[in-house]
C-alpha cells in the first residue's frame, strides 16, 4: 500500500546539509548588512553587491518619488536585527518601510546563495569531472528517504511511491529539488535532461514563501550556490515573502489540497510557529492515519503547544493512529518510520 504523505520542511531540516538555521542566518545577515560609506559615498567597508543592490534600490525608489538614506537603512538593521526572533519578524515591524523591507529580502537572498554555496550540495562547477560524493550525506533525511525509495526497485516503482510524497518547504533553498536531481543520476544512471525530467514529473514541492529561483537541469552552473550579481539579486527580491507577509492564493489552494490529499504528515526541523501552522490549517482534514515530528531544540513548554495545535486539527482530539514525536534529528525519525514511509502494513 503506497501512503500519501506530507513532509513539512522546516530549516532544521536543511541544517543537516549544512544551511543556517534561524537564529545563525540572521547572523549572517548582520555581516552582510554592515556596509560602510567613506566621505565620497563608496563602500569603504562590506559586500560590494549589496552596496550595489543598495543604489539599485535607492535608484528606483526615488522614482517613485521617496528620499531613503541607505546608510542610515543598513545601521539599523544592523543594530535591530541580532533583537528580533528572525529577520521575518524584523522585516514585519518594518513593512511599512518599503527601502527597508527590500533591502531585507536582498540581504536573505545574499545570504542564502551563499549558504547553498558553504552547503554539503555544492561542488565547484568549474571542476565537470568530479562526481557528487553522497558517501558524505549519510546523516541527513533526504539521503535516508531516498533509500526507503530505492527500496521499491526499478527506476518506475521509485518514482511512483515519489509521487505519493509531497513537500512543504518553509525554507527559500532549493535543497531537496538538488538531491532528487544529483541523485536520481546517480543512482539510475541517468543522464542530467533525464533526471531534470523525473523531477519535473514525479517531485511535488511547495515553498509558501518564496524560494531563491527554478534551478537549471545541470550539475554544474545549476543556480544551486551561484555566485549571482548585484542586478540578479535586485531582480529576485519579489520572490521572496515574509511569513508574516502570507503566501499567495494560488499557494494557499495548493497547500490545502496537499495537506487534505494527505494520510501522514512528518514535521522535520519545523519550529511549529503559530502563523505557520495556521496556514498549514487552511485544510479540513481531520483524520490523519499518523503525525510525526521533530523536536530537537523545542522547549517542552513549547512543543507541549504544538501539540495542543496539532489535536485540535482532529475531530477526536488524536494526533492518529500512529504518531511519534521525538527530539531527534530528521534523519533518525526517516529511518525510525522506514516501514511506515514504504507502506508496509501494520495489521499482523
Amino acid at each position: 500500500m503506497v501512503r500519501r504523505i506530507t513532509f513539512v520542511v522546516g530549516a532544521g531540516a536543511s541544517a543537516e546539509f549544512g544551511l543556517p538555521t534561524g537564529r545563525k542566518l540572521a547572523e549572517q545577515i548582520v555581516k552582510f548588512a554592515d556596509i560602510r560609506l567613506d566621505e565620497f559615498g563608496g563602500i569603504s567597508k562590506g559586500d560590494k553587491k549589496l552596496f550595489e543592490v543598495c543604489k539599485l534600490l535607492d535608484k528606483s525608489a526615488r522614482g517613485d518619488g521617496a528620499e531613503p538614506n541607505p546608510s542610515y537603512e543598513m545601521q539599523r538593521i544592523v543594530s535591530g536585527v541580532p533583537l528580533a526572533p528572525s529577520i521575518d519578524n524584523y522585516l514585519h515591524a518594518h513593512a511599512k518601510n518599503e527601502f527597508r523591507l527590500k533591502f531585507g529580502k536582498a540581504l536573505i537572498l545574499r545570504s542564502l546563495y551563499q549558504a547553498e554555496r558553504d552547503s554539503q550540495l555544492f561542488f565547484d562547477p568549474d571542476n565537470i569531472y568530479r562526481e557528487f560524493e553522497f558517501s558524505e550525506l549519510g546523516n541527513t533525511w533526504l539521503a535516508a528517504l531516498f533509500k526507503i525509495l530505492a527500496s521499491a526497485g526499478t527506476l518506475e516503482t521509485f518514482l511512483s511511491r515519489l509521487e505519493s510524497f509531497s513537500f512543504v518547504v518553509f525554507n527559500y533553498d532549493r535543497v531537496i529539488e538538488r538531491f532528487f536531481f544529483l541523485a536520481l543520476q546517480v543512482y539510475f544512471d541517468l543522464s542530467e535532461d533525464e533526471a531534470a525530467q523525473k523531477c519535473h514529473e514525479s517531485l511535488y514541492v511547495i515553498h509558501p514563501y518564496g524560494d531563491l529561483g527554478e534551478l537549471q537541469g545541470k550539475r554544474n552552473d545549476s543556480g544551486f550556490g551561484a555566485d549571482v550579481s548585484s542586478r540578479e539579486i535586485f531582480s529576485k527580491i519579489s520572490r521572496i515573502r515574509t511569513f508574516t507577509e502570507g503566501g499567495e492564493k494560488r499557494i494557499k489552494s495548493a497547500l490545502v489540497k496537499c495537506i487534505d490529499d494527505s494520510q501522514a504528515i512528518f514535521f522535520l526541523g519545523f519550529s511549529f510557529l503559530k502563523i505557520n501552522m495556521d496556514l498549514l490549517h487552511l485544510s479540513h482534514r481531520s483524520d490523519f492515519d499518523g503525525m510525526f515530528g521533530t523536536l530537537r531544540g523545542v522547549s517542552d513548554f513549547n512543543a507541549s503547544l504544538a501539540m495542543q495545535r496539532l489535536k485540535s486539527w482532529s475531530s477526536d482530539s488524536e494526533l492518529g493512529r500512529v504518531n511519534d514525536f521525538s527530539r531527534c534529528d530528521c534523519w533518525e525519525l526517516i529511518s525510525n518510520y522506514s516501514g511506515y514511509i514504504a507502506g508496509e502494513d501494520m495489521s499482523f
